[in-house]
């Protein structure tokens, strides 16, 4: 595909359960699909993936590509170095966007002045079972939930954050900055994250700005397993 406005790339990892829904997100949107493409960089999977990605190539708008060195900052780093977009959108596999979220996210760099660096909205949660009574909203956050009100602006300090799995960035940042630090992210299995708060900091360091629109909006997907005590003991280890 030639010339896209803005690129969306989905890093997954033995995802199969959850990718289908979440590409087909992807093709429901309001901007119109000449203007957007979707990359799924497919990390080291071996279940259904590519399958799945196959079932896609129908689409001019659709690359596959296959990254097998492990991690999700790599995952990402092989997404913007692929992408042929002026911006750059990182969603989860494991959560789908509304309709609204390419769209948004192009009307928040044309038209927001001074001009963000890093766009983002809110990570609603998709329980799988219902939420036990002891979770809090601030568990919610270490879920991967996000909400900074119904009105778009520009956050304030390192202590608002914007999701990485529900991110867009302008390429020639990425490309300036080297994308994310290799060292941190998730591999497999391991909870071991802190790129994307590392990335802000970096950001905001030189000056850099965050911006919220609340129609760039996802839903990320809660499994049963990570509404147990055990998970929060790993992941807060």
């Amino acid at each position: 595909m030639s010339n896209p406005e803005i690129t969306g790339v989905i890093c997954t990892h033995n995802r199969e359960r959850f990718l289908e829904r979440c590409i087909k997100s992807l093709y429901k949107q309001t901007l119109e699909e000449s203007k957007y493409e979707v990359i799924v960089v497919d990390n080291g999977s071996t279940d259904g993936t590519k399958a799945i990605c196959d079932k896609f190539a129908q689409y001019s708008n659709f690359t596959y590509i296959y990254e097998p060195i492990l991690g999700l900052s790599s995952a990402r780093n092989c997404g913007w170095k692929h992408a042929s977009g002026k911006y750059v959108g990182y969603l989860d596999d494991d959560a789908w966007a509304d309709e609204t979220w390419f769209e948004k996210a192009l009307w928040s760099f044309s038209h927001t002045q001074p001009k963000p660096d890093w766009v983002g909205g809110p990570i609603e949660l998709e329980w799988e079972v219902v939420s036990p009574e002891w979770i809090t909203k601030e568990h919610w956050v270490t879920l991967g939930y996000v909400d900074w009100g119904n009105n778009p602006r520009f956050l304030s300090g390192p202590a608002e954050r914007l999701g990485g799995g529900n991110s867009f960035f302008p390429l020639e940042l990425l490309e300036e900055m080297q994308g994310f630090d290799t060292r941190l992210g998730r591999k497999k299995n391991l909870l071991l994250s802190g790129e994307e708060t590392q990335l802000q900091h970096r950001l905001q360091a030189r000056g850099g700005r965050l911006y919220y629109h609340p129609d760039i909006r996802i839903f990320h997907f809660v499994a049963k397993e990570r509404t147990e005590p055990s998970f929060f003991y790993r992941r807060y280890y």
